[in-house]
């Protein structure tokens, strides 16, 4: 195979992996919306027993670990993926390769 396409190949896994990137923490973002509905209907429209009250506090928690989880593991693959952009501009250095892609 020679280099140009190899870089063309590269080129496409690293825009395969930013979009699966950036679904995955829409994913997590979604999670999040769910269980505040969840926890805003076990606390607003049940009973307003105190253990109701309890698990709409927990599932409001939960829904703030799950996007502060979300946005931690984005940023973590996003700066992998620009350190395997930077190794590969290396290896392509020579134009055949755009950075920025």
């Amino acid at each position: 195979m020679s280099d140009v396409s190899e870089a063309s190949v590269y080129q496409l896994a690293v825009l395969r992996t930013e979009l699966s990137n950036s679904s995955t923490l829409l994913a997590h973002m979604q999670g999040a919306v769910a269980f505040l509905i969840s926890a805003i209907g076990v606390a607003k429209f049940l009973d307003s027993f105190w253990l109701f009250d309890l698990c709409g506090f927990g599932l409001t928690g939960l829904a703030f670990f799950v996007f502060l989880r979300g946005i931690r593991l984005f940023r973590r693959t996003r700066s992998t993926i620009e350190e395997e952009k930077a190794n590969v501009h290396r290896l392509f250095g020579d134009g055949r390769y755009e950075k920025g892609v």
